[in-house]
């Protein structure tokens, strides 16, 4: 069974990103959690497929926690949402998988949840 981790720090966008991947990956287990460390203390775990994850969060933003799974997990996909279209450049130089701006579709949702079968 792939896991699948979201990161996201507002509640209705969140809940939006689980339901959507859920219902793109029903057999898959997903978790969605409101930060970076969160998102972060799970893949540690090794349990993880895939990482979506807002750019923008408090704390540990999703540019910081992609950096920290590439010096720990470098051959885990993540996949970094955001609507500051800056930090496409950034995320795709530190290593993201792909880079999607919000809002994001259903049809982006399919190709994001993809990612998971790619590790």
């Amino acid at each position: 069974m792939k896991h699948i981790v979201i990161a996201e720090d507002e509640p209705k966008v969140r809940d939006f990103f689980a339901r959507a991947t859920r219902r793109l990956a029903p057999d898959a287990l997903v978790t969605a959690v409101g930060s970076g460390a969160e998102a972060l203390a799970i893949a540690r775990t090794g349990a993880c497929d895939l990482v979506i994850t807002d750019h923008r969060m408090p704390g540990m933003t999703g540019l910081d926690l992609l950096r920290a799974l590439r010096r720990e997990l470098p051959d885990l996909p993540v996949v970094i949402i955001s609507a500051d279209a800056a930090a496409e450049q950034l995320a795709l130089l530190a290593g993201a998988n792909a880079f999607f701006h919000k809002p994001v579709t259903l049809g982006q949702f399919r190709e994001i949840v993809g990612y998971a079968s790619k590790g």
